[in-house]
């Protein structure tokens, strides 16, 4: 079936619109910026088996503090065509930054500190391309990650009736989620037409903690494109936008992410 490549055009940028709106009409909250730069390889095995390697670093506080340091290595098995299943192994380094507390009399001031954590992610991915130029693909990920109890140093500041400033110092254990079990579903949806180097796509993606009653803890929607070198390297760039979702308020992360990847 052929479609004017205007009429394709238009069909993305409504498809993109669609996936964006839900993250867009969510309740006000505390806005952040930060920059994802990410490096990946993959080695092509026999028996369409593959091996990967990714590192990747992430900022916060308008891009001005270290968010997480990350490096991992997978293993993927490609059924055929429609069908790829994955699996992976995941080190990061999750940074807090120094934290200023008001008080009525004074305030508390938190030391940054670095939270070690493990990461292991089994996942499915199937996808079918639609017309010729449209692919459609789902992605279901069981995401474990394992973190440790953490302390860190608390200065507190209290002003005395005569106005003089005292200071405290105490040691706070910083006890992380030890045993996080989260499903992540995604819905991607992308222009691969033979010929073109350039991809765009938009997805969106629900992070549901298995630990709480699949309550959905973030829902991550992203803008991009892809260009492709050859069949093995690409780089990439895209806008994120994650919304982190607590008891009384949603927070919400903008990113701008570039990527490089390299095929062996």
């Amino acid at each position: 079936m052929y479609i004017p490549m205007k009429t394709r055009v238009y069909v993305f940028l409504l498809a993109a619109v669609a996936l964006l709106l839900p993250s867009n009409v969510m309740a006000e909250g505390d806005d952040d910026f930060g920059m994802w730069f990410e490096l990946g390889a993959e080695k092509a095995l026999p028996k369409n088996f593959s091996v990967s390697l990714e590192g990747g670093l992430r900022t916060q506080d308008n891009a001005y503090n270290l968010d997480r340091l990350h490096i991992g290595v997978g293993l993927n098995y490609k059924l055929n065509k429609y069908l790829k299943f994955g699996t992976s192994y995941m080190f990061m380094g999750s940074y807090s930054p120094e934290k200023k507390k008001e008080r009525n009399n004074g305030y508390n001031l938190d030391e940054a500190y670095m939270t070690p954590r493990h990461r292991v992610n089994v996942e499915v991915t199937g996808g079918y391309k639609i017309a010729g130029w449209v692919k459609v693909s789902v992605r279901e990920r069981y995401q474990y990650t394992y973190g440790y109890e953490e302390s860190y140093t608390q200065h507190k500041y209290r002003f005395k009736s005569t106005g003089e400033l005292k200071s405290y110092t105490t040691e706070i254990d910083k006890k992380e989620e030890e045993n996080s079990h989260v499903l992540r579903s995604r819905l991607k949806i992308e222009m691969a037409r033979k010929g073109i180097n350039w991809n765009p796509f938009v997805s969106v993606e629900f992070h549901n903690n298995l630990s709480n009653g699949m309550n959905m803890d973030k829902l991550r929607t992203c803008i991009g494109t892809e260009y492709k070198f050859n069949k093995k390297h690409s780089v990439g760039l895209a806008y994120v936008l994650t919304h982190k979702f607590k008891e009384t308020e949603t927070n919400r992360m903008h990113a701008v992410c570039a990527s490089l990847n390299f095929g062996f």
